[in-house]
């Protein structure tokens, strides 16, 4: 065990085993039949939906008979990520973990401590027969990072308790009361092309540092695709260029960190448009110097290609990359320092001659969500692109009353003899699928510090871990 001498040493010695275990979005099957195997060799009662839900449920301990049930909720898949330099069969292979004893981290790709953590936290509960606690429900949703799809088709009627603990933030010390609630967005367009001809080039960016689109997007984390989009803007405005190829980003939900374009130019001009190249990327390096120190901008020769896209589908193209909306868009003017509405365009891809565009729109505010959504439709459609929307959840509002929520305060006092900070997230949790779905539901969520989660430099700090342990260990027996 490479975590095995880490303390909480039982919560370890889950998120080490589950580490190990493929559980990219859409790739569940295998820890959802971990999970009710676990399920099973304790006896307890256990259930799976048709689209891979799991609800465990374990008894009150003595003492604790009488008290309302607590639901414990966390999310099974991770966004799986890796540095350019690692192949990793994320389908097949699971995450090999990294610790110095302060930090844990993973081997090259994402660590999926978002959320695996909360699944060893309580299967760590659910395992002892030492822990004071109410009935608990035990409910680990599937494909929460790809549009909270298990929450969104959960029967919330199968629960029993109306507290429900979400172990789904990533600032320790901060208890998340109310969230944005969001939808993606997938446009496509089909290219122009024509015969190639001129000088083959590839320009590629890479060392961005990415991030969750939602946790992160008011970090100044620079977007590699628009990134590309401006350089591309900038050059085209000088030498006439045709692009061939173009693609970046991984996940809607995750900041992309880097981006590529193959391109034609005319080679009775291909020096200066490579002096111009490299004056122009140094000056966006010295730019971005602080927010972006690894950025990493290259153009060196590529194999040639069959058809490039016409002169005037590529300047439309351009255009579009570099004047389409993203990031934030409005701060919350009430909260300070808190984002109210945001976009990210997360993916470009292309697939022969089709064009493919994957955002993801976030807002605390119903009314700028569905602006925005215009907004973006309206903009596509513009240009020639056609744009669908799908997987749309509601924000989760504040609760005025609320019991799990005075416990919560009360439980923190105990564990860090200060007050927490209240606050409410950019990110979607699924709280408010289930709030939405039944208003009755009292919930809060938190968890242990998370840095950089959604890509390569995702890591977890292992006393953060514990201290958060002790503070859910100390709701549950307050819980009575």
């Amino acid at each position: 065990m490479i975590l095995g001498n880490l303390e909480p040493s039982r919560v370890f010695n889950y998120f080490e085993q589950i580490s190990a275990i493929p559980r990219g979005s859409g790739n569940t099957e295998k820890i959802k039949q971990y999970l009710l195997d676990f399920a099973d060799s304790y006896g307890f009662e256990s259930l799976s939906d048709e689209i891979g839900n799991v609800l465990i449920r374990k008894p009150a301990s003595r003492g604790y008979e009488k008290a309302e049930g607590i639901i414990i909720q966390g999310h099974m898949d991770m966004v799986c990520i890796s540095r350019a330099d690692k192949v990793v069969d994320f389908e097949n292979e699971g995450i090999v973990v990294c610790t110095d004893g302060e930090k844990i981290w993973a081997d090259g790709t994402s660590l999926g401590a978002d959320n695996g953590i909360a699944i060893a936290y309580t299967l760590a509960i659910l395992e002892s027969d030492s822990i004071p606690h109410p009935a608990i429900e035990a409910l680990f949703t599937t494909d929460e990072e790809t549009g909270l799809l298990g929450a969104s088709a959960f029967d919330v009627s199968l629960l029993r308790g109306t507290k429900l603990i979400n172990i789904d933030s990533e600032i320790e010390g901060c208890l998340t009361v109310g969230c944005a609630g969001g939808l993606r967005c997938t446009a496509e367009i089909k290219a122009d092309t024509e015969n190639s001809s001129g000088e083959a080039m590839k320009i590629s960016i890479k060392g961005l540092s990415g991030g969750h689109s939602g946790m992160e997007i008011d970090k100044c984390k620079e977007n590699s695709i628009k990134l590309l989009g401006r350089i591309l803007f900038h050059l085209s405005d000088k030498f006439e260029l045709n692009i061939a190829s173009i693609n970046g980003g991984l996940r809607e939900n995750a900041i992309p960190s880097e981006a590529e374009a193959e391109i034609y130019v005319d080679k009775l001009y291909a020096d200066r448009f490579l002096s111009e190249f490299h004056r122009y990327t140094e000056e966006l390096k010295k730019e971005l110097k602080v927010t972006e120190p690894n950025l990493s901008v290259l153009l060196t020769g590529c194999k040639p290609r069959s058809t490039m896209f016409t002169r005037t589908f590529t300047e439309k193209f351009i255009f579009l990359l570099y004047h389409c909306p993203n990031g934030i868009i409005r701060m919350n003017p009430i909260i300070s320092g808190n984002v109210q509405t945001s976009l990210n365009l997360g993916i470009l891809s292309q697939k022969d001659d089709t064009l493919t565009m994957r955002f993801s729109l976030r807002s605390s505010v119903a009314a700028e969500k569905e602006e925005l959504k215009e907004k973006l439709r309206s903009f596509m459609e513009y240009l020639g692109a056609k744009a669908e929307f799908t997987a749309e959840y509601p924000a989760w509002e504040y609760r005025k009353d609320s019991v799990l929520r005075d416990t919560t305060i009360e439980a923190y006092k105990k564990v860090y003899r200060e007050s927490p900070q209240i606050m409410t997230l950019h990110a979607g949790l699924e709280c408010g699928v289930f709030a939405g779905k039944n208003p009755k539901l009292d919930c809060i969520s938190f968890g242990p510090d998370l840095k950089d989660v959604h890509s390569p430099d995702e890591c977890m700090t292992v006393s953060s871990v514990s201290r958060t342990w002790r503070f859910l260990l100390e709701i549950l027996k307050l819980s009575t």
